[in-house]
């Protein structure tokens, strides 16, 4: 055995990479002992991901999430048929809420929960496909990775897209490998599942047609199976098919045509740092060059890689056109792209022809590099829970509380009357107005203020993105003159009162 490692198929026709010594029986033990093995990858997760999971407020998004979970599941459904999300991330959740509670970290320990199960789907699919360092050097890259550590911490749907999205790929790949009804079923079943956790997981099933169609096509019973398996799913996700071209958002909306800038932001999202994309790149530019001249070493069957290399890059390549139309470019919208890019990434690591322990090096500096940059993901959460003490502290018994853009009236209800979030969905705005807290564009200011009598104190909450000055909506709630009597700054988020003088 030398020291570079070889490469040899195993009883199941899944390669195995040898590097020696110690490190040897490390990779052995992802198969010999996958239960151990199981426990420590979970365990690292968590290590890794469980840290700060609710240091940040619930932002919009989220509060719309928590308000939701709390319905019974006919106004899930009849909700999301009026959006653009299909309903199953939020029926999955509500049960989940009923146990745990709506606090930010039993929200967010969902998604982390779904995050820890794409590893480990990722981890096996890596093991089973390319080999025992290839799935070493993925988890290593999947579990530091910034943007999926980042949607750990959200409470929304797209740490589950991964999951069924890993798992997706492991059943494709098995079954065109080797067909199996069960496995057709299954893939069905997770394909159809995906579909309505989250519309945007079709891009990466796309990849998955093409790959069947082109890498595959000589492969007739394969390709029967995944034929037959791709119309049930199809079938399955039909009745939701009306609802989502109808929600699908057009012309304004709050993402834009994408160009080469939205482009770049969306790949930075993705894979992280300028120095984390340098150091992937030169990975795969050694690969490329070595694989051009033959000292690449093998561990797969090159359509396998065909499958990786359109899974990384079809979804990107797909929204970005769709996007010319309709909005859906953004880094949680080609988040499964990631998920084909580490992969891929972690076969042409571990096919480099240089010794063992420097590969290991490599993904080790690799996964640091990676736990020691910012966070890809731009967007910082606004701090909704400072907010909502200050107004607290403010209020009394006799001030109007006024949010501008308007739809920041639910995250602010959320930290500050989480006992009305239940009936939000039965009531709609006057559960707000009930509490004192009215909700304003600068389209519908002056409709709102005209049902509200004059009060002697104003509280202006101005969330990130508002169109309207503090002066300008306090003075529409009352007659005379107000004079400012405290602010406070907070991130995204600034707090006034007023008082009438």
């Amino acid at each position: 055995m030398t020291d570079e490692g070889t490469a040899g198929p195993a009883s199941d026709g899944a390669p195995r990479s040898t590097i020696g010594g110690w490190a040897e029986r490390l990779l052995a033990a992802q198969d010999e002992h996958p239960i151990v093995t199981a426990i420590v990858l979970v365990a690292l997760q968590l290590a890794i991901r469980l840290p700060g999971l609710d240091s940040e407020s619930l932002w919009w998004d989220e509060s719309w999430t928590a308000a939701l979970a709390l319905q019974p599941a006919s106004v899930i459904v009849e909700r999301c048929r009026a959006d653009v999300n299909p309903p199953l991330y939020h029926l999955l959740l509500s049960p989940w809420a009923a146990v745990f509670g709506i606090s930010a970290a039993s929200l967010r320990g969902f998604s982390l929960a779904a995050s820890i199960l794409a590893g480990l789907a990722l981890h096996r699919l890596a093991l089973r496909q390319f080999g025992r360092e290839a799935a070493l050097y993925a988890f290593l890259a999947y579990a530091t990775s910034g943007v999926f550590l980042y949607y750990a911490h959200e409470a929304r749907s797209y740490t589950l897209t991964a999951f069924l999205c890993a798992l997706s790929f492991l059943l494709f790949l098995r079954n065109l490998e080797s067909p199996r009804v069960a496995r057709s079923i299954a893939l069905a079943i997770v394909n159809a599942l995906g579909a309505y956790v989250h519309f945007t997981i079709l891009l990466a099933f796309l990849a998955q047609l093409v790959a069947a169609s082109t890498l595959y096509r000589r492969r007739r019973q394969a390709l029967v199976h995944y034929v037959l398996s791709q119309a049930a799913a199809a079938v399955a996700f039909l009745p939701w098919v009306p609802y989502l071209i109808r929600n699908t958002p057009r012309g304004d909306s709050w993402l834009s045509s994408p160009g080469i800038d939205a482009l770049s932001g969306v790949l930075r999202g993705l894979f992280g740092s300028p120095w984390q994309i340098a150091g992937t790149a030169l990975v795969f530019a050694a690969g490329l060059l070595l694989a051009a001249s033959g000292r690449l070493r093998v561990t797969a069957d090159a359509r396998k890689l065909g499958v990786l290399v359109l899974w990384a890059t079809l979804p990107i390549a797909l929204s970005f056109v769709i996007a010319q139309w309709f909005p859906i470019f953004g880094t949680r919208y080609v988040l499964t792209a990631a998920l084909g890019a580490i992969v891929l990434q972690a076969v042409v690591l571990s096919g480099l022809p240089i010794r063992g322990s420097y590969r290991g090096t490599i993904a080790l500096s690799l996964a640091a590099l990676a736990l020691a940059s910012p966070n890809p993901v731009a967007y910082v959460k606004p701090d909704w829970r400072g907010a909502a003490a200050t107004v607290a502290r403010l209020r009394g018994d006799d001030a109007l509380i006024v949010v501008s853009p308007y739809g920041q009236c639910l995250p602010l209800a959320y930290y500050l009357e989480p006992e009305i979030l239940e009936e939000l969905f039965v009531r709609g705005e006057s559960t707000l107005e009930a509490i004192g807290v009215l909700c304003v564009d600068d389209d519908r200011l002056g409709t709102v203020a005209s049902r509200n009598a004059p009060r002697d104190r104003v509280i202006v909450v101005i969330a990130r993105g508002s169109r309207l000055q503090p002066r300008e909506i306090v003075e529409s709630f009352g007659s005379g003159r107000y004079a400012p009597a405290t602010r406070e700054d907070l991130e995204g988020v600034v707090v006034m009162s007023y008082r009438r003088s």
